[in-house]
């Protein structure tokens, strides 16, 4: 309380004092200045002279008086920054996943249209019924969109359409080697897959606490999933039997 003990003082006087808080930022006032505020709102709202107020009662307002007033902006939380970036985070990682599904889906597209003018019954005059099978198995291949089962697929139909006699040349050598070589990748990235999956070696391994844990969540978040649409889907057809008013206000519930 510089001012209030020395009523004649400036703020030339307090620097010579000491240091003013927050003076090192452009628009910061210094406890002098906010003591001259202090004591102007003491006049005029309180209508009383703060030369006479007790030394407690100055200080406790004057407190008070800073803190309601010169407050900065809250910090935010460390929970919600750490909230934020695990937010972020999952963002990311499904972004990856989605680019990866594209590329998988595109891959798989791009294998079933050469395997189905290398098998498909129209386009070949040997209809044998090895032929036919290997015409079906490429169909649930694609269907299940397995690629790893289509790379495979190509392989064995180039080495039995190239042949490995002495009449090969090397580009078809390079090609067929080309195929197996991204069977095996298929393959080995499949395998990769399946050993994260919760059902990998669990004949052997049996059930244990994480994996009734993770199935718990994962039950209940689709349950949550669910139940929203289920709630959304049944105002949506109650709004439809009220008329079309009453289903504007319903949609437009949904975007709020």
């Amino acid at each position: 309380m510089f001012r209030r003990e020395n009523p004649t003082a400036g703020p030339d006087d307090e620097d010579a004092a000491g240091p003013r808080e927050g003076n090192s930022e452009a628009g910061k006032l210094s406890d002098f200045e906010k003591e001259t505020l202090f004591q102007e709102w003491v006049k005029r709202s309180l209508g009383t002279n703060p030369d006479k107020m007790d030394d407690e009662a100055y200080l406790t307002t004057f407190e008070a008086f800073k803190s309601h007033m010169f407050r900065g902006a809250p910090e935010e939380p460390r929970a919600r920054n750490v909230q934020r970036r695990t937010a972020q985070k999952r963002i990311e990682i499904e972004e990856e996943e989605e680019e990866a599904e594209e590329a998988r889906d595109a891959r798989v597209k791009a294998l079933y249209r050469i395997l189905v003018r290398r098998l498909h019954p129209d386009l070949r005059d040997d209809a044998s019924v090895g032929v036919s099978a290997l015409w079906h198995e490429v169909q649930e291949a694609y269907a299940a969109g397995d690629v790893a089962h289509l790379e495979i697929l190509l392989a064995l139909i180039d080495i039995e359409s190239n042949g490995t006699g002495a009449q090969t040349s090397v580009s078809q050598m390079r090609a067929t080697l080309a195929e197996l070589e991204r069977a095996t990748r298929a393959l080995e990235k499949s395998l990769l897959e399946a050993e994260g999956e919760d059902a990998w070696d669990f004949a052997q391994s049996g059930p244990n606490g994480d994996l009734r844990l993770r199935v718990e969540r994962q039950l209940k978040s689709d349950l949550a999933q669910r139940s929203l649409r289920l709630d959304v889907l049944t105002k949506t057809i109650a709004g439809w039997k009220q008329g079309p008013i009453a289903n504007r206000k319903v949609m437009t519930s949904r975007f709020r």
